[in-house]
């Protein structure tokens, strides 16, 4: 993680930067993408939304829930959602799980979390163990180093990073963005061997993940 300059961004520039203009309406669409299956006439007694920054997800969740508990590394941008009913939230590391049964939760929610964390592996493993059979895990892959997504950075995030108070944005992102896609894939594919799996790539599906802005997944656990 930074430390110094911008050792505050994620609670102070980061929502103004990815969540206003054009690239507030892309990531609202990986929000809204992420949701698509599970409409109002859906229900999932208990969620588990890991590395869930500011709340972005939350607001695109239209299906019912009987608790709904949002967790973060950083708990203090989550304190808006203290007296949300049926939301608690919670400080969790999202590779070591150790709170929460195996098969206790109906439904995982990770937006991009995988690409941050120091062992992606272990992380997915703990994600499947906690989720009841049938129960369900959506979460982001990002296309880590795609040429797309490097073009958008130079283009797009870089100089809009720095008007919102990132003193260096490539360093940022290539500092905490640390899993590479290849490898991540490969990860997914592994653990969920005996499950149900969906991928989808955004914008065009059928193109190599170099030319993906983001990649959603789908799991249906079996057993």
């Amino acid at each position: 993680m930074i430390r110094g300059a911008d050792e505050n961004w994620y609670s102070s520039g980061y929502r103004d930067c990815y969540y206003s203009g054009f690239l507030g309406f892309t990531y609202n669409l990986v929000h809204k993408i992420m949701e698509q299956p599970y409409g109002t006439d859906s229900h999932f007694d208990k969620i588990l939304e890991l590395g869930a920054g500011n709340g972005e997800h939350f607001p695109f969740v239209k299906h019912s829930y009987s608790e709904y508990f949002m967790t973060d590394i950083r708990l203090e941008n989550l304190k808006r959602f203290e007296n949300t009913p049926k939301v608690s939230l919670g400080k969790l590391d999202c590779t070591n799980l150790v709170e929460i049964a195996d098969n206790s939760i109906d439904r995982v929610v990770a937006t991009c979390l995988l690409v941050h964390v120091n062992t992606p592996f272990i992380a997915l493993q703990e994600w499947r163990r906690v989720v009841k059979p049938g129960g369900v895990l959506t979460f982001y892959l990002a296309p880590e180093p795609g040429l797309l997504v490097r073009i958008v950075r130079k283009l797009f995030i870089w100089p809009k990073s720095k008007a919102k108070g990132a003193s260096n944005p490539k360093l940022l992102a290539y500092s905490e963005h640390i899993n590479h896609y290849p490898g991540m894939r490969t990860f997914v594919e592994e653990i969920f061997a005996n499950d149900k799996v969906t991928f989808k790539r955004y914008p065009i599906r059928f193109l190599t993940w170099n030319f993906c802005l983001f990649e959603i997944v789908h799991v249906t656990k079996n057993h």
